[in-house]
């Protein structure tokens, strides 16, 4: 068995992380048998709009940035990636890599750093977020950086695409309407989706923060992180046990998941391949915590997909497919003792196999993420020739070989549209 060291970062949901980092550059610069949680039903604090509002006022269109000459590479003899990928690089602005993993060109070339990126799957249309000095800017582009539109300014973050690339949604806390989820039709300028709610002084009950994660499958539902708001002056750095929840495209807001970790642990959250049904994993599962269960998207009771074992149980990179789940799976026989994963198909039974022989130390792997089409995964590690940018390897559902792609940067990368 081949062992590769890599460099494990496990985020709780870091995109929520991200969201209070962006606003803090803003000066304004900017988871035994389980039992039934009550669900609640959040009511957003101003009359919601629907999923896909329409817009007010026509977005504003600058002509598309003089772009630098292309990278160039040798052509590649076949397509490794199912996909072209995305990357902000070290200059932050945005390349694209080609499906033969080589060839790659930046595509944009914007007077600010660019911070965040998505990608619709079906077109490979861009959007992503400039950092400024009183503000950041939501752009649209092309799937190569042409066609290029501003939609919004002010405290953004955390943009998605709905799968058909019909409509995104993003987290803006100072936006016209106060702070919560806001969404828009491709192109279209952003409406408030769900409010906030908001702290309030001398109240035991925090408020709560949304974050948007994934659309559903088919459009009409938006999977969020929670986290409580505990006003100005909570500490620094306090870490919350985050929760999730699904938004309707009537406005309302179902709890599955509470921010106390109820009725167990989410360390991740995302959707089944079929939208019924949002599955959880929970990152040092231990005891009586299950490294991996679901639960009704509508809510319910949970089911535990991956038992609890008798030391210390990880999972992260979950992956749903129509033959179960693919994931990396640690164990340890006590907890806290060192893990090593294996890139993993658990069935329905609970019962996880290998999809590869290699062997990952927590040390080295910094993120990875899943092709759409689950055929394989990239994974980003840490530098090995003394630069800061991080090395990206694509690792195939099989036992094809591992290969390294030329990408370098500082960020997760996204896939792009196959045929764009």
């Amino acid at each position: 068995m081949q062992n590769v060291s890599f460099n494990v970062v496990i985020r709780v949901f870091e995109a929520l992380a991200l969201t209070v980092l962006l606003a803090a550059c803003s000066s304004a610069t900017p988871s035994a048998s389980p039992t039934s949680a009550p669900v609640a039903t959040v009511a957003p604090t101003t009359p919601p709009a629907t999923i896909a509002p329409a817009p007010t006022t026509a977005p504003t269109t600058a002509p598309t940035a003089t772009l630098p000459p292309a990278a160039t590479a040798a052509p590649a003899a076949e397509r490794i990636l199912p996909a072209p990928l995305y990357l902000i690089n070290e200059q932050q602005q945005i390349v694209r890599l080609e499906r033969d993993g080589t060839t790659m060109a930046t595509i944009t070339n914007e007077a600010t750093p660019i911070v965040q990126l998505a990608a619709a799957p079906i077109d490979g249309t861009l959007l992503y977020i400039m950092q400024g000095d009183q503000s950041n800017t939501l752009v649209q582009t092309d799937a190569r950086g042409g066609q290029r539109t501003e939609l919004a300014a002010g405290i953004l973050s955390i943009p998605v695409w709905s799968r058909d690339g019909q409509r995104y949604a993003l987290a803006w806390e100072d936006g016209p309407q106060g702070a919560g989820i806001y969404g828009a039709r491709a192109g279209e300028k952003p409406g408030l989706l769900l409010a906030n709610i908001p702290f309030k002084a001398g109240n035991s009950t925090p408020g709560l923060r949304y974050t948007p994660q994934a659309f559903s499958p088919d459009g009409s539902q938006l999977l969020l992180a929670t986290a409580p708001d505990n006003g100005p002056d909570a500490p620094a750095g306090d870490i919350a046990v985050l929760g999730a929840a699904v938004l309707a495209s009537d406005g309302t807001a179902t709890t599955l998941v509470g921010t106390g970790g109820d009725p167990y642990l989410c360390f991740s959250a995302l959707w089944s391949t079929d939208g019924s049904q949002v599955i959880c994993s929970s990152y040092g599962a231990s005891g009586a915590m299950p490294a991996l269960w679901s639960l009704p998207a509508s809510g319910g009771k949970p089911t535990i997909l991956l038992p609890p074992s008798s030391g210390q149980t990880d999972v992260f990179s979950v992956m749903p497919t129509s033959t179960g789940l693919y994931a990396f799976v640690g164990t340890a026989k006590t907890v806290g003792e060192n893990v090593t994963y294996a890139l993993e198909q658990i069935d329905a039974n609970g019962k996880a196999s290998k999809l590869r022989d290699e062997t990952f130390d927590i040390n080295a792997v910094v993120w990875s993420v899943w092709a759409p089409d689950a055929s394989g995964i990239v994974i980003q590690r840490a530098s090995t020739d003394g630069s800061t940018s991080n090395q990206f390897v694509w690792l195939p559902a099989s036992d094809a070989p591992a290969v390294e792609l030329r990408l370098r940067g500082q960020g997760t990368p996204v896939w792009g549209a196959p045929g764009t």
